[in-house]
């Protein structure tokens, strides 16, 4: 996972989307990501939420605490105390769902735990194993896309990222 936020923080900033949160320290090892989490910190977290986190995404945390957008259309990734239910932060959002009659929509939307698009018009949910799927699920929900993206896991979203952000570079 290290290789491609790496590539993505490459070719942000190579593309020139420069984020204003953006440090000099940053910006000159070429990384958009921040200081890695602990163990202790990623366990503090779990203890919080009530929850065991998926693995690739405590991964991601021990590589950096949060992660800026690399682009004007992906979300950014928030750092762990930013990290909560969905439901503790935007409860209106799956009222939203769930009053339209979107109820598997909602359901989901009220276990989610938003880790990235704090003050963004989209967000980043990682959806927590349920009866009916027994893997997590990884969401982009937009205010300008009608309904969900699911990605099977972290590095599939990720992935996409890189080779949008790459597209970007291409065409400049």
């Amino acid at each position: 996972m290290k290789k491609i936020l790496q590539e993505i923080s490459s070719k942000a900033i190579e593309h020139g989307w420069i984020n204003p949160e953006l440090s000099e320290h940053q910006l000159a090892s070429r990384w958009i990501g921040y200081y890695p989490v602990s163990n202790i910190e990623i366990d503090a977290l779990e203890v919080r939420l009530g929850m065991k986190l998926p693995q690739d995404y405590k991964e991601f945390l021990q590589l950096t605490n949060g992660f800026l957008a690399a682009n004007n259309v992906e979300p950014s990734f928030c750092s762990t105390e930013k990290v909560d239910y969905l439901k503790n932060v935007d409860l209106e959002l799956i009222e939203i769902w769930t009053s339209a009659g979107n109820i598997e929509v909602g359901n989901k939307l009220e276990t989610a735990i938003k880790v990235g698009g704090f003050d963004e018009e989209q967000y980043f949910f990682l959806i927590p194993p349920s009866k009916g799927n027994a893997n997590w699920e990884y969401w982009i929900f937009a205010a300008w896309a009608p309904g969900e993206t699911i990605f099977h896991s972290l590095m599939d979203y990720f992935k996409e990222v890189l080779e949008f952000t790459t597209s970007l570079c291409d065409e400049k």
